[in-house]
């Protein structure tokens, strides 16, 4: 018999919906009971297809579900052992990163998120009494400014590499900065006031 609109809606008439007289969030079968043990959990999921296991990390017993089974290198009981698990390894970092791509990073890039740069800036508020030279303000967003282009001391210099910038004592010199509020190093370059 083909469908028609009015068979369509027909076989739905008369169903109680699964959900009819439930508040809220569906909560677990065993809540207001003591919860059941890992064992009895593992033996009710086992039911469903999949099985236990042991967590790579403390050894703990754990739940596999069919798809961790197949697609899982390492199985962890929480978020913390496998944490633990990737420090102690070092799996998660620099070449062993799935996001890895082989050090793109900018040599710009290094040098300014670099320990020495940091320590640069510092120096240079500290110096400067944490003041902006040219409008007089302390203020939370100072910057420091090179007096001499960072761009034209690596290229000056025939800097290609993040070794050859950290020996660079010209890039280094206190005497080549200066602090500056945001408005004043904005209107250095000719960019007009935030």
């Amino acid at each position: 018999m083909p469908l028609t609109k009015a068979n369509k809606t027909s076989f739905r008439k008369g169903n109680i919906p699964w959900n009819k007289g439930k508040i809220g969030v569906q909560r677990p079968y065993w809540l207001g009971k003591k919860r059941p043990n890992i064992s009895e959990m593992a033996r009710i999921r086992a039911l469903r297809g999949g099985k236990s296991g042991k967590c790579d990390e403390c050894g703990g017993e754990i739940w596999l579900t069919p798809w961790k089974q197949k697609n899982q290198k390492h199985n962890f009981c929480s978020q913390g052992c496998r944490t633990k698990y990737e420090i102690e390894n070092g799996t998660r970092r620099g070449k062993n990163n799935s996001r890895w791509r082989g050090g793109l990073t900018p040599l710009v890039l290094q040098i300014r998120h670099s320990f020495k740069y940091r320590q640069w800036r510092d120096d240079i508020f500290t110096r400067d009494d944490f003041i902006c030279q040219k409008c007089r303000k302390r203020g939370s967003s100072l910057e420091a400014h090179h007096i001499k282009g960072f761009a034209e001391i690596l290229h000056g210099n025939k800097i290609t590499t993040f070794e050859m910038a950290m020996n660079c004592e010209e890039l280094w010199s206190i005497n080549n900065g200066i602090t500056y509020c945001l408005n004043c190093h904005r209107r250095e370059y000719g960019h007009q006031k935030i």
